[in-house]
């Protein structure tokens, strides 16, 4: 039995595939440096690969299975035939075929250099078929003994049932809503096929299959058997892609790469540079797991993608490497890997990019084949090298954050590729990579600031926004504000968040609104942070096996939870704590905590909980999860993503009778600010800056939608209220005991719970507390007095210390 993997887990659940579900997120690598920071700004070097995206062919539903290159053409495998460019992509035209080949295709496929194919076919009940097509384009079945399917040995949980004996008490029949539930008794299990996930032709055109399992076959097309098995030994013994030049065939690993020689197929010596370049990606993630993921498209077929992806110039022998941060060259048994585009200044930098597939063509540019997460979208971008252009962008713009983002990232780099003179630098300082603490960022940057070397453009999220504010530090921005108000509209009540007499320093660039989902009854009683408790007191008692009534079973959790709708009324006019309305603020919390759980000794408060996957549509913001799975009666959750409705409602037609509102609590319609910016007043590039932070509120970069904030920029936000019936998703929910199974297919919300969404958000008035420091002190004493650890008065003085300490500073 080969080893299992950790990322597919022990049980896989049934999922409704949306029309761009990541089953797992790409991992961000940092193997190599796309810093700039080792050639001069002042640098009059030329010569930089420059970027242009070229459409794809055929209709909009027309979906890119192969890019392959076929002598001097590329050729391009599709769900609705086949098409040749012999231009790098610019343009492209229909191959066409006699009856003999495919209808249909399905990834994976491979074309040979002479114009012979392998191709992948699902029959009616979902079996993989491969044909093989010849130069004259004459096709038959390759016949393929693989072994079964050892990764998912456990079984997979299957749909379709009506047997609902083993669901839980409120596991109800479907509502008359069109949200679509299956329920399926334990025991409905079977495991999936293996088959080919990806093809290769050698020269001499015999095939390489790599399969679900991780084992490479070296394939005689011919007869199908196989004439070399390759499986790779070390920690998990799999193998996860595999590339080719003149006489090596290099199969990578999550432990490396492993070199074969082609003519007598024996293991070579690894090469160390590519080793050393392959394990910093890995150390940088802190997983070695994180190396090649799955995408699948709408079509349902699956592509490899991943952090680095390997590929080759047969012509020079060369290995080329792909990733966020570019593409390097390496010769092998070479000293060195060379950087030949920097991703920096390009769409490689967008974290929501995924590469499938890269070529580099016979006029040394590259043509790459990839899938865009935002807008659901294939992409064709082609690089091709200009000797004139500067090789580094002629300004840069420094911005500095707390933490990364996927909506920073993915601006950044549209940005960039808008305006290719501009290398906007992003200083993250709390990257993990070393010993920093909060406290210390925040004394280096003001330190910088007032010496005149601080960043252009500053993130300002859990920072304490207020401080820069009095002490003039940021600049007036509100002519940019006003531009985008005309052209889009803006949300004044959020966008008013840090607003002074003198007018906006620094502005929301999108929002989070804390809400509260439960039955109707208690959303009714409850008015604010006492009645809350009140509720959750109630609902033990009406229930009293319940394992969570919040399903949030730590102290910590549930502190998190509570603090943005209650933080606003702590503060005094100096920044000060008020004591008794912190003190109440415990006290109550503390009475959720105790009543949260059933009052039962010894045993983990996590047992029996029902275990829940999420399938979803484009941005992951699936909510109600712990309603579904019976984890919880209530939940306080963070409704960051316009995509999240769907999900809300959809589970709330499922509970029968829920609803949500925003989250009661000791201040009333709070918001979260989130992708706060403002302009350092000593910026030496305003008008720069000002563009940049203008471009963060349009309605191009509002529709980025991965879950940091609902968009402040209202055409957005309408926008996003459009959504499509295919874009919804779903949700399945396993107990921990195999005994009963929920599949619940997102319905597109009515237009009038939309309405409820907007007037919900209209009515948003206090911007709740974000300042890391001192949520950091209420949740150390804040724990430590929930777990009856310390008293109440200690737990308050603490606090109250720590942050007259830190506004001492």
């Amino acid at each position: 039995m080969r080893p299992k993997l950790k990322r597919y887990g022990t049980k896989l659940i049934s999922l409704f595939l949306s029309s761009a579900l990541l089953l797992s997120a790409v991992a961000c690598s940092t193997g190599g440096d796309s810093s700039l920071a080792d050639i001069p700004s002042n640098s009059s070097a030329k010569g930089r690969y420059v970027e242009e995206e070229f459409s794809l062919p055929g209709g909009d539903g027309n979906i890119p299975l192969s890019l392959d290159q076929t002598g001097d053409k590329l050729r391009l495998t599709s769900s609705e035939g086949i098409f040749d460019s012999s231009d790098n992509g610019k343009t492209w035209e229909k191959v066409a075929f006699e009856a003999e080949a495919p209808e249909t295709f399905s990834s994976p496929a491979a074309w040979g250099t002479d114009g012979s194919a392998v191709f992948t076919t699902s029959d009616d009940s979902g079996k993989s078929r491969y044909w093989l097509m010849d130069k004259s384009r004459k096709k038959r079945e390759l016949v393929l003994n693989l072994p079964e399917n050892e990764t998912f040995t456990d079984g997979v949980l299957l749909s379709g049932s009506d047997d609902k004996s083993g669901a839980p008490e409120d596991s109800s029949e479907d509502s008359a809503s069109s949200a679509v539930e299956t329920s399926v008794a334990s025991g409905s299990s079977a495991v999936p096929e293996n088959s080919i996930q990806k093809f290769s032709f050698l020269h001499d055109g015999s095939l390489l299959g790599l399969d679900q399992n991780g084992v490479l076959y070296h394939i005689d097309p011919e007869t199908g058997s196989f004439l070399h098995t390759l499986e790779a030994t070390g920690t998990y013994n799999q193998y996860i892609d595999f590339v080719l030049t003149t006489d090596t065939l290099l199969v990578r690993s999550y432990d490396g790469v492993d070199l074969f020689h082609l003519t007598d197929w024996t293991l070579k010596e690894r090469d160390s540079v590519l080793e050393d370049f392959l394990n910093s990606s890995r150390q940088s993630t802190g997983n070695p797991e994180a190396t090649v993921q799955t995408n699948v498209s709408s079509s349902g077929n699956v592509f490899l993608t991943g952090d680095i992806l390997l590929f080759s110039d047969r012509q020079d022998d060369s290995i080329y490497l792909c990733s966020q941060n570019g593409v390097y060259r390496h010769i092998l048994g070479g000293s060195s890997i060379e950087q030949v585009i920097n991703g920096a200044l390009n769409t490689l930098s967008d974290p929501t990019f995924h590469v499938q597939k890269i070529l580099k063509l016979s006029d040394d540019s590259f043509t790459l084949l990839g899938w865009n997460e935002t807008d659901e979208s294939h992409k064709l971008l082609n690089y091709l090298y200009d000797p004139n252009m500067s090789a580094v962008p002629e300004k840069e713009l420094k911005a500095y954050a707390f933490s990364d983002s996927t909506e920073l990232r993915q601006a950044i780099a549209m940005y960039q590729k808008a305006n290719p003179d501009i290398y906007i630098n992003l200083e993250l300082a709390l990257s993990g990579s070393d010993a920093m603490t909060v406290s210390d960022a925040l004394r280096t940057l003001n330190t910088n600031i007032m010496a005149g070397k601080g960043p252009d453009v500053i993130f300002l999220d859990g920072m304490p926004v207020q401080n820069y504010l009095q002490k003039g530090l940021l600049t007036e921005i509100g002519d940019l504000v006003k531009e985008v108000e005309d052209s889009d509209g803006l949300f004044e009540n959020i966008l008013s968040a840090y607003k002074t007499d003198e007018g906006y320093y620094a502005v929301p660039t999108r929002f989070v609104l804390p809400i509260l989902d439960a039955d109707k009854e208690s959303l009714s009683s409850v008015h604010d942070l006492a009645s809350l408790a009140d509720a959750v007191d109630k609902l033990r008692k009406e229930h009293p096996d319940q394992k969570s009534v919040t399903g949030l079973t730590d102290a910590a959790s549930l502190l998190k939870a509570l603090y943005p709708a209650n933080s606003p009324a702590w503060f005094q006019t100096d920044g000060t704590l008020k004591q008794d309305a912190l003190s109440e603020f415990l006290q109550q919390a503390k009475r959720i905590f105790d009543t949260n759980l059933p009052d039962e000794d010894g045993g983990d408060p996590q047992d029996g909980l029902g275990y829940a996957s999420v399938s979803f549509g484009k941005n992951g913001m699936a909510m109600g999860t712990e309603l579904t799975s019976g984890n919880s009666l209530i939940s306080l959750e963070n409704f960051s993503s316009i995509g999240g409705l769907p999900s809300l409602v959809s589970v709330n037609d499922k509970m029968e009778n829920y609803g949500y509102a925003p989250q009661p609590g000791q201040a009333g319609n709070v918001f979260l600010p989130a992708g706060v910016v403002g302009i350092n007043a000593k910026s030496s590039q305003q008008e720069e800056a000002k563009a940049f932070v203008k471009f963060l509120l349009s309605s191009e970069v509002q529709a980025i939608d991965q879950g940091l904030g609902m968009p402040v920029n209202k055409k957005t936000f309408e926008q996003l209220c459009q959504i499509k019936d295919s874009s919804l998703g779903g949700i399945a929910v396993i107990s921990s005991d195999s005994s009963y199974s929920i599949n619940l297919t997102f319905r597109k919300p009515t237009e009038e719970e939309y309405d409820v969404l907007r007037e919900t958000v209209e009515g948003l008035e206090i911007p709740a507390t974000q300042d890391t420091i001192i949520l950091d002190a209420v949740l150390q004493s804040g724990q430590a007095y929930l777990e009856g650890k310390l008293e109440l008065n200690d737990a308050v003085q603490e606090i109250l210390k720590k942050v007259a300490l830190y506004l001492s500073e």
